[in-house]
C-alpha cells in the first residue's frame, strides 16, 4: 500500500489540494494526503507533472514514527463524525475556558500515542478544523512569521490566529503560554489580514492529554 511505500522509504505520487474544507475533504482520495502534507507529515520530494501531481515522502523518521502511529481511520472515522458546533463557538464567541475544555475531550478520545510531539499536535488540530466549512491554513505567512493555524470563515468574514506549544508538565504552563502570546503580538499575527471583519488570537498549550488555551 502507499502508506507501507512511505514506510519503506519509497515516494508515492498525489495531486495536492491546498484549500481543503469539510465539503471537499473526502470526495477524492487524494485530499487525505493534501492535509497530511499540510500539516507537515509528508513533503514534497519532486516536482509537480502536467497533470498536478508530485512525489510525496516522509521527511525524517521522526514523521516516520507519528505516520506509523496515526492512521487513515483516525482522519476518516474519528473526525469526520464529530458535531464540532461547540468547539466553533467557543473559538468564534472568545471562549478560551469552552475552547480548552472541548480540545482537552477530543485529545482524550483520539490520542493513544505516547510521543507527544508537536508535529502530532500541529495534525491533530489541522484534522479536527479541516472537518468543517472553514479554510484551514497551516503555517501561512502572517504578520512577521507563520502561525500555527489559520482559520478562515470566508462568509462571515472571520479569522482565528493560532500558536501552540508543549509544556512537559503543568509547571511549564505559565511560562509556555507567555511564550506563545508574546510570539503572537511581536510576529504580529493577523495584522496584515484585517479585511476580517473579526480576528481572534489564540495560544494553546499541550500538556499530554490537556489542552490549554488563552485569548490574546
Amino acid at each position: 500500500s502507499e502508506y507501507t511505500d512511505l514506510i519503506n522509504g519509497k515516494t508515492i505520487s498525489r495531486r495536492i489540494n491546498e484549500n481543503l474544507t469539510y465539503s471537499d475533504l473526502y470526495n477524492s482520495e487524494d485530499n487525505p494526503w493534501s492535509l497530511l502534507f499540510e500539516t507537515g507529515y509528508i513533503t514534497l520530494s519532486g516536482l509537480y507533472n502536467e497533470n498536478g501531481e508530485t512525489l510525496l515522502s516522509l521527511p525524517n523518521e521522526e514523521m516516520k514514527r507519528l505516520f506509523i502511529a496515526s492512521s487513515d481511520s483516525w482522519f476518516r472515522e474519528s473526525i469526520s463524525k464529530e458535531n464540532l458546533s461547540d468547539l466553533f463557538h467557543a473559538i468564534w464567541q472568545d471562549n478560551p475556558e469552552k475552547l480548552s475544555e472541548q480540545l482537552s475531550d477530543y485529545l482524550f478520545r483520539t490520542i493513544s500515542y505516547n510521543d507527544y510531539s508537536e508535529a502530532y499536535y500541529h495534525a491533530f488540530l489541522a484534522g479536527l478544523f479541516s472537518s468543517s466549512e472553514y479554510t484551514v491554513k497551516s503555517n501561512m505567512e502572517s504578520g512577521n512569521g507563520r502561525p500555527d493555524l489559520l482559520i478562515m470563515d470566508m462568509k462571515r468574514m472571520r479569522l482565528a490566529v493560532f500558536e501552540f506549544k508543549i509544556a512537559k508538565d503543568i509547571s511549564e504552563l505559565e511560562e509556555t503560554t507567555q511564550n506563545a502570546i508574546e510570539q503572537i503580538k511581536t510576529n504580529e499575527y493577523g495584522e496584515d489580514l484585517s479585511y476580517f471583519k473579526e480576528i481572534h488570537r489564540y495560544a494553546i498549550v499541550f500538556v499530554k492529554k490537556k489542552a490549554y488555551a488563552t485569548a490574546i
